[in-house]
């Protein structure tokens, strides 16, 4: 038996072709978004007769709203709400911008401008992504993932959850409250952040040349398999730093 709180309606999935566009903004609740190339400018949506989603182009900025905003914060067996925007393989993208309170973005081959995002629960996935300008998510919880992505400056404010980053090249400031950052193969250019206050950074070294500055307040530095204290710095590149800060726990570089 499949309940549907918005009727009986079951839900349904639409295909619309719109006019080309180069903004992208986001007006979520509870949906689900991924954006890719393909062949032409297309969006596809899974929604409920009762709880539509709209999506229209207005002077290049493509607009995706959900219609029936009734505040229900989850997206899990009951409602399923989806959102797959498509975009021409040679397309390059402006800006993306919006709030997603509680579902999850994901962003797969693509050249963007500038992405500012907001959220309150949900995961963001970035993979084989050109950023051009500068790369903004700012959420209370869950898990950001990057995953061969090209990015001029990256921001983040995560309240709770976990960063995950591999084989990047990036210039990061990030900044979170309880969670874990996993940092794997990455190339950080210029002046590096990341501040944690409560949860555990396992990094690999990079695959450039960067100074370390690293602290703890209560917990363990471990650099390559030897303990160093609660403050450690290498000085191989003055022009490349990356700074791991916590505050409770540990820091750990292979």
């Amino acid at each position: 038996m499949r309940f549907n709180f918005f009727g009986s309606k079951p839900n349904r999935e639409r295909t619309l072709d719109v006019d080309p566009f180069t903004d992208i903004l986001l007006d979520l609740q509870i949906a689900s978004v991924e954006v890719h190339p393909g062949s032409n400018y297309q969006v596809i949506i899974t929604d409920y007769e009762d709880y539509p989603i709209s999506a229209e182009v207005h002077k290049q900025k493509l607009v995706v709203t959900e219609q029936n905003q009734r505040g229900f914060g989850f997206n899990a067996g009951i409602i399923k709400l989806k959102i797959e925007i498509i975009v021409p393989q040679d397309a390059t993208l402006s800006k993306i911008t919006g709030t997603n309170v509680n579902g999850s973005l994901k962003l797969v081959d693509l050249t963007c401008g500038q992405v500012d995002l907001k959220g309150k629960n949900g995961s963001s996935k970035l993979a084989n992504v050109h950023i051009t300008q500068a790369l903004n998510l700012e959420a209370a919880n869950g898990s950001i993932t990057l995953d061969h992505a090209m990015l001029t400056q990256f921001n983040t404010r995560l309240q709770n959850g976990s960063l995950n980053i591999t084989d990047c090249q990036m210039t990061i400031r990030a900044t979170l409250q309880n969670g874990s950052v996993h940092l794997d193969g990455n190339k950080f250019l210029g002046q590096n952040i990341i501040d944690l206050t409560n949860g555990s950074v396992k990094l690999q070294e990079t695959s450039n040349n960067v100074s370390y500055h690293i602290s703890t307040v209560v917990g363990l530095i471990i650099y390559h398999g030897s303990k160093v204290g609660k403050h450690f710095a290498t000085d191989n590149d003055d022009n490349n730093t990356l700074a791991l800060r916590t505050v409770n726990g540990n820091i750990k570089i292979n």
